[in-house]
């Protein structure tokens, strides 16, 4: 008998992994749920995925090989060399999310320089072929993505209106493309208006792609992504779609009108800071003023939120880093939730009230009827010019804002919506409330700074 011959290929798997490096996107093999996306040829295509349904590793190929001129799924529309953005939320969610999925599909090869920011997260990569990678992310603000042309823009999650409408006339005088790819937590917000709807209209194209169509994922992942979740956040997570919302407490709310630039709040306007303490979770701090007359299109009356602080730890450490973040501002009233004023600890007989009051830092109580409070903040939100105006350097807030809402839809037909407010994630909603909701007006002579006194209804009557 023949002794069969025993070949030995040796580190296979460090050549494989070289081999793929090299020829980067020529591995993409896409499931049968992402493939009409790449058949496309519209201008602006966006995909609607739930998590880990392959949305994104279908975007960075999709970008990756329109940039190097793929004729695999069909003719790319680009052929001269230019500008691409890779544009994320974070720049955190680009240097864990975003540089790796780019980084696995383009050619080791293609690459003549990689220029970095600061550790771990590019500014931009310049091909051989004369294109430029530049990577942006949300927290930039707008100003960050005016001014050049761009060729091609892949939004990875959804981005703010005010990015999106600057990224498209970016793209517009170069006849570019727009790639989107995005779980829609946020319900039907702007994108389900002017994106989805529009789907066939203006080269806008869209597709839906379930967790269920990606056969690389197995069921127990499957159910650990899906473990907890409700019946309406399974429908975004793992389909990809849109939910009705009854859900936005704040639907009036809108970055573009709302959100502003931070100037130096005059030190005469009343400071306001809410407080929101909490024993296994960090303490917000929000900061907050009412302008005493016109000044940089903010008149007179109105609220601007110029300032947040979540911090850790025991009281002492959280008033101190309040004064610090506070300077040398006078402050007009400090108001916390009074029913902190009422929860004493078992043992010393001390309510929290009572051990910031030690600290030199007296809270009052402040108005926490839920119903009054959101109607006085939706009146101010749909004032137009706005009546609240937020610092774009409030990101806690201005992301609470996008998120908080009502509990999922009833079951019961009789009563199609929920007036219960989803309970998570809204301290500084919490403390925005408190603030609004306690009626202080501009600063007056004489206004004395005390404990406020309410009706029955829950308005301000004065201060005692």
């Amino acid at each position: 008998m023949t002794k069969p011959i025993e070949v030995t290929i040796p580190n296979l798997s460090v050549r494989l992994s070289e081999q793929r490096k090299a020829e980067g996107v020529a591995w993409y093999i896409p499931h049968p749920g992402q493939e009409p996306f790449h058949e496309c040829d519209s201008v602006e295509r966006w995909v609607f995925g739930g998590n880990r349904s392959g949305k994104t590793e279908s975007g960075a190929a999709e970008f990756i090989m329109i940039i190097r001129g793929s004729q695999r799924y069909r003719s790319r529309k680009i052929v001269r060399k230019g500008t691409a953005w890779a544009v994320s939320e974070s720049s955190e969610i680009q240097r864990e999310v975003i540089q790796p999925k780019i980084l696995k599909w383009l050619p080791k090869g293609d690459i003549q320089k990689t220029q970095f920011i600061q550790r771990g997260i590019i500014d931009f990569i310049l091909l051989k072929s004369g294109w430029r990678i530049v990577f942006k992310n949300y927290e930039q603000g707008v100003d960050k993505f005016g001014g050049k042309d761009v060729d091609i823009v892949w939004f990875d999650e959804e981005p703010p209106q005010d990015i999106y409408k600057e990224c498209l006339m970016r793209t517009i005088d170069r006849g570019g493309l727009i790639v989107g790819t995005m779980t829609p937590v946020n319900g039907m917000t702007w994108i389900y208006q002017d994106i989805w709807e529009k789907n066939g209209e203006r080269g806008i194209s869209c597709f839906l792609m379930s967790m269920e169509e990606n056969p690389y994922l197995g069921k127990k992942e499957k159910d650990r992504v899906l473990a907890g979740l409700t019946v309406a956040e399974r429908k975004i997570r793992q389909e990809g779609k849109f939910i009705a919302l009854h859900g936005l407490v704040y639907p009036q709310f809108s970055e573009t009108k709302h959100v502003i630039e931070p100037f130096d709040v005059p030190s005469d306007w009343r400071t306001i800071i809410a407080v929101d303490p909490h024993l296994k979770k960090p303490t917000s701090v929000l900061w907050g003023a009412v302008a005493g007359y016109n000044y940089k299109g903010i008149s007179k009356g109105d609220w601007v939120i110029f300032n947040e602080l979540r911090r850790d730890g025991v009281i002492p450490d959280i008033v101190a880093s309040i004064l610090v973040a506070n300077g040398r501002r006078r402050i007009f009233a400090r108001i916390a939730d009074p029913a902190l004023n009422i929860k004493k600890d078992n043992i010393t007989g001390v309510s929290p009230f009572d051990e910031f009051a030690a600290q030199g830092f007296p809270l009052m109580p402040a108005n926490k009827k839920v119903e009054s409070g959101i109607y006085e903040v939706r009146k101010l939100l749909d004032e137009n010019p706005s009546g609240v105006w937020i610092f774009n350097t409030c990101i806690g807030l201005t992301w609470e804002f996008r998120h908080y809402s009502f509990n999922d839809i009833e079951t019961d037909a009789r009563k199609p919506y929920s007036e219960k407010i989803h309970k998570r994630d809204d301290d500084y909603m919490d403390c925005l409330r408190y603030m609004i909701n306690t009626g202080f007006g501009p600063a007056r002579s004489g206004m004395p700074v005390g404990e406020p006194v309410y009706t029955e209804t829950g308005r301000l009557k004065g201060v005692r």
